[in-house]
């Protein structure tokens, strides 16, 4: 990441970074749009992807494991939720 970052600056070039790794994108990204089955579910700054509303971008944001989570189980999606259909306006 560090090389495509550097060579994205020098180039003055944008880049495109399709990803599961929620924080990675927020450490690299300056915007984020999250798709679930195919649907647009959230866009927003990079910087507010902690505070995300939607149920799905939130399990991502959280389902990557550190030091802390060390032998516990990690947040799991639940497809039997109609995640396109939320009252989050985030359509």
């Amino acid at each position: 990441m560090k090389l495509l970052v550097e060579q994205c600056a020098q180039r003055q070039m944008a880049m495109l970074l399709i990803s599961h790794d929620l924080p990675l994108v927020a450490e690299h990204c300056d915007r984020v749009l999250v798709m679930y089955q195919g649907e647009k579910v959230d866009e927003m700054a990079a910087s507010q992807l902690s505070q995300a509303t939607h149920p799905y971008t939130q399990t991502l944001w959280t389902c990557r494991p550190d030091a802390s989570t060390f032998g516990q189980m990690l947040p799991t999606l639940d497809r039997t939720q109609p995640w396109k259909e939320t009252p989050h306006g985030t359509r």
